[in-house]
């Protein structure tokens, strides 16, 4: 494993045999995996903020569900706890579904991988 998130997003497209064009989905739930917890909650808060109260039910088999009731009375609020139980596939989920009503979100999101955990991966 890596200690710089910009490589290990590089590196994920190849050690997972994902094509250039693959949706980032695959990459930022594998960086996801190597941040430490505050970080990772911090990126899942926002990713959690992008979708609705619905698809927060749903998404990810409803691990996300008991944020519906968070966000509709402000932010929600996801734990270092709360992600780090959190699965890849939950938050490859996640991802998808908010690379699907949101782009810039997610791509925002790659930016800030690449510039924020230049070396606070575990």
């Amino acid at each position: 494993m890596t200690n710089d998130c910009s490589q290990f997003l590089d590196d994920a497209e190849i050690e997972l045999g994902l094509a250039a064009s693959t949706p980032p989905c695959l990459a930022i739930a594998s960086a996801l995996e190597c941040v430490n917890p505050p970080l990772r909650a911090r990126l899942l808060n926002r990713l959690v903020a992008a979708v609705g109260p619905l698809a927060l039910a749903v998404v990810g088999g409803g691990a996300f569900a008991k944020y519906v009731r968070r966000a509709s009375g402000g932010a929600p609020a996801v734990s270092a706890e709360d992600a780090a139980a959190a699965t890849a596939r939950q938050v490859r989920e996640l991802v998808h579904y908010v690379q699907q009503a949101n782009p810039m979100v997610v791509a925002q999101l790659m930016q800030d991988l690449d510039t924020q955990c230049q070396c606070g991966c575990q």
